[in-house]
């Protein structure tokens, strides 16, 4: 079942430097609602560790399911999701795609999805090919630790 609610964000510019700007950039990547980030009970909580916790699992899951969903069956997208399951030992291509949404790789990841994305919203997925250039970015990072 395809998720209707999410709408990947082709149009979301990404950078981050830290760690900081890395989970507010998934936090709108994943259009997190603050309401839904775990009650912090301490008050005198430091700041690090409240970034940590804020966190909307119900809109990461939908997001990670929306876009597992609509890319899984395209076999330049699997490649990834199974080259990068391995990072983590299993084949599980959900777990491919968390790897995928980390730190180290969520620029080019992103960049490759909203390509993506954009041809599909020109009924055009054709125009997506191993040739893109975000694709290429990826994909080479990926496969380039072995």
């Amino acid at each position: 079942m395809i998720h209707s609610d999410y709408s990947y964000p082709v149009d979301l510019n990404i950078e981050y430097s830290n760690d900081f700007e890395y989970r507010k950039s998934l936090r709108h990547l994943f259009q997190m609602n603050s309401s839904n980030y775990p009650s912090i009970v301490k008050s005198d909580i430091d700041h690090v560790s409240r970034d940590e916790l804020e966190y909307d699992e119900q809109s990461a899951d939908l997001a990670m399911d929306c876009v597992v969903q609509k890319t899984c069956g395209n076999p330049l997208f699997y490649a990834l999701y199974q080259q990068a399951a391995t990072f983590m030992f299993s084949t599980n291509i959900d777990i491919g795609l968390a790897v995928l949404f980390s730190y180290d790789y969520l620029l080019l990841f992103h960049r490759c999805l909203s390509d993506y994305f954009k041809s599909l919203m020109m009924d055009n997925d054709d125009t997506f090919t191993d040739q893109n250039v975000h694709y290429k970015a990826i994909y080479s990072k990926l496969f380039a630790k072995r």
